[in-house]
Order: C-alpha cells, then structure tokens, then sequence
C-alpha cells in the first residue's frame, strides 16, 4: 500500500474512532483540517467541535529502510477540541466545573489511543501531549484543548 493511502486510512481510522465514541469525550462533531482554524465554528451554537490535523507541527520524517520497499514514517498529528463558550468568571466555581469537565473529555480522548487502542491500521501512536486554554474566535473565548500524538507508521 502507498504511503498516501496507509496515511490517509490511519486518519480516516483516528476519526472514526473518536465519531464512534461521542459520548465519552462531549459529542462533538468531528472533521479533518490541514491547519488550525482561523475561525473554530460558525458561532457557538456548532459547538462542541473536535478537528483531527494530520501532519501536525513537524510533518512527517520518513526514514528509508535500506534495501526494503518499506518506509517508516514518524509523525504528529492533533486534535483540537473546541467545546463552549468560556464561563465570564474563570475563577468562579463555574469555571472550575467547566474546566475540569473539559479536562475530562480531553482525557478520554488520549485513553482512546492507549494500550491496543494505540494500534491503528499500520500506525503506532507511542506518546501524546495535551494542552488545555481558551482560544479568541473573533471576539467569542472558547474553551477547549489540544492533544499532539506521535505516531510511527510502516508502509512498504
């Protein structure tokens, strides 16, 4: 199988896996992106909405195995997850619910992708990172999170 098609199922299989799976992580509508988006979502009520990006950060280093057909492709790939609008109070009781309900969903992500979970088509995620903020979409704050995995992939 090509490199393009062993990438492109690997991704197709992460959004699966997170579309069949809604309701642990706040059942939010998932879709792929090649970028952070400019805008997250036509106002508020679209949300919550996860974004599966391939080829995050770095790209993908592709290590060329001597004297095989095979390649071993090393890469990131994030998911950014963009659920309500933030509380106005941050530090309020509120907030903190929001927060850790948040927190919650962005960690049921990542225990999606653990122990045989991190096995997916011919990919391996080995290590993943998870950023919690709130981001500006054009005057709104949204509250939500980032989730990086690695990812080491065989195609031959």
């Amino acid at each position: 199988m090509s490199s393009q098609s062993e990438i492109y199922a690997f991704i197709d299989a992460v959004k699966t896996r997170l579309t069949t799976n809604t309701a642990t992580i706040g059942s939010p509508t998932v879709y792929e992106r090649d970028d952070k988006p400019f805008k997250v979502a036509d106002g508020t009520m679209e949300l919550p909405i996860l974004y599966v990006i391939p080829l995050a950060d770095a790209g993908d280093e592709i290590d060329m195995q001597w004297n095989t057909d095979s390649l071993e492709h090393d890469f990131k790939f994030s998911i950014l997850g963009y659920y309500e609008a933030a509380v106005a109070d941050l530090n309020s009781s509120a907030g903190l619910t929001q927060r850790r309900l948040i927190l919650g969903y962005l960690f049921n992500i990542v225990d999606l992708f653990k122990g045989t979970g991190a096995f997916i088509t011919s990919g391996n995620i080995y290590s993943a990172s998870l950023e919690q903020g709130y981001f500006d979409d054009k005057g709104v704050i949204v509250a939500g999170g980032i989730i990086t995995f690695s990812v080491k992939l065989m195609t031959a």
